[in-house]
């Protein structure tokens, strides 16, 4: 994309992220304070090469409170009764961390692999294919890790993503 103003030309880099630059560091201060919130414990966990940490999005409709024998209570990821398959082929979730080495580095052929720069940063919320990560509980924090190029798609609000439940009505 190019930009032209009295003569002048610029050329802008496409960005996929919602963040901007100069949020980067404000977006992991507000990762790290919900990680803290959550477990009580500092810091986030620190991705390795090229992949993507990604804390799992789990709708508030998909977690059921028991009360057990004792009177303690648990919480439990329990989805809707639909398990179509296509609802567990893809998740959403919060990018927590990026490894050092993701959206650098060259093709076979020398090229750029992303050439127009990272895809997503820590703050976005991202969808990811669930069968091509890596599945942990970190701090009984369900968190994935994936490939920086299996990032599928850089959204604003997760609650706007659906799996399993595609509608024809709105085409």
């Amino acid at each position: 994309m190019k930009i032209e103003a009295k003569g002048e030309t610029s050329a802008i880099k496409p960005s996929l992220s919602h963040i901007e630059g100069h949020e980067e560091d404000e977006a992991k201060r507000l990762v790290n304070q919900q990680l803290f919130e959550i477990t009580g414990k500092p810091g986030a966990p620190s991705i390795c090469g090229y992949l993507i940490g990604i804390k799992v999005y789990i709708r508030p409709e998909d977690i059921k409170t028991i009360t057990r024998d004792d009177g303690t209570t648990a919480k439990l990821y329990r989805p809707g009764g639909k398990f179509d398959l296509d609802r567990f082929t893809s998740g959403v979730g919060l990018v927590v961390g990026v490894g050092p080495q993701a959206y650098r580095g060259k093709d076979q052929f020398g090229n750029d692999r992303f050439p127009e720069g990272p895809w997503c940063k820590v703050g976005d919320w991202v969808v990811f294919p669930r069968y091509e990560s890596t599945q942990i509980s970190w701090r009984d924090i369900p968190l994935v890790t994936v490939a920086d190029e299996k990032v599928c798609m850089v959204v604003a609000d997760p609650t706007d993503v659906r799996f399993g439940d595609v509608s024809m009505d709105k085409v």
